[in-house]
């Protein structure tokens, strides 16, 4: 994942951005420079992710959302997002032998859907060609089109999509499964709120606790661990949700019931944490 995201300055006097709220501008800012940001554009992201992590509430990034969806600026379904202009402003150099790499791996993390289709459409994986800002681009934009806006950029008519999407496209052979990993996230919000072992660890390293030691979790396993949390059984358990009680019902998951891992004291707790913490360093998970 990338450490920083390019924003152009002639964002600030862009007319359409211009005329946000201070919480438009904020959630525009958001989209286009978050640790999930891809050169695409497209990744996965809940309303529930940018409001927690920008504190806003989530019915008003609902609402901010679906605003740009309307403005042409981005398209957004089913937890997934496509900031239109992201990859021709974030990708400059062209030549670069890691960027086309790079960019079929970030799709290869996106399920199939609707908004893949219509970005393949436009930007088939075996003619990737990044358009860049340079003096030397062609295309026609004028100043007010600014690099992150999508000023003035509609989306593609269905029947321009389906031409282009003749040739079949080798998609990823196991998508991941995003959408069943909320109930993980929202304990993880959770255990930020009330564990002071947690306190100003990032939601990225926290959640990183819960796997950077054991193999992915199954579909399966990921569901069995939200009917768990959302049926308030960790409410009846002594004391507020910690990792370790999230780490110990992922075992009762992975090994079966009344497999309980050890009990830890308090000083195995912080160091098994500390050490969590320095393997999502080590991943790349901030």
């Amino acid at each position: 994942m990338a450490e920083f995201r390019t924003v152009h300055s002639k964002m600030w006097r862009d007319s359409w951005y211009s005329e946000l709220d201070v919480e438009g501008k904020l959630l525009w800012v958001y989209l286009i420079t978050n640790q999930a940001a891809s050169l695409t554009g497209i990744y996965y992201m809940p309303a529930k992710f940018a409001a927690f992590e920008i504190g806003m509430s989530q019915e008003r990034v609902e609402t901010l959302l679906a605003q740009f969806v309307l403005s042409g600026k981005i398209e957004y379904e089913n937890c997934i997002v496509w900031v239109k202009r992201m990859r021709r402003y974030q990708a400059a150099n062209e030549s670069s032998p890691r960027i086309k790499p790079r960019i079929i791996k970030d799709l290869g993390e996106i399920p199939d859907c609707r908004i893949k289709r219509m970005y393949l459409g436009l930007y088939p994986i075996d003619t990737i060609s990044i358009p860049t800002h340079t003096d030397t681009d062609t295309d026609t934009d004028t100043d007010t089109d600014t690099d992150l806006t999508g000023a003035d950029a509609p989306a593609p008519p269905e029947q321009e999509i389906a031409k282009k999407q003749a040739k079949p496209k080798r998609q990823s052979a196991e998508p991941k499964l995003p959408r069943e990993r909320d109930a993980i996230f929202d304990a993880i919000v959770e255990v930020c709120r009330v564990d002071p072992s947690t306190a100003g660890a990032s939601v990225g390293k926290v959640r990183a606790t819960l796997s950077a030691t054991e193999p992915p979790y199954t579909a399966d396993e990921v569901r069995a661990f939200g009917a768990w949390w959302n049926s308030d059984a960790w409410r009846k358990s002594k004391g507020p949700p910690t990792i370790w009680k999230l780490k110990e019902q992922i075992g009762i998951v992975r090994n079966g019931k009344g497999k309980k891992p050890p009990a830890q004291t308090a000083d195995e707790r912080r160091a098994e944490i500390k050490r969590l913490a320095a393997e999502a360093d080590r991943l790349g998970i901030a």
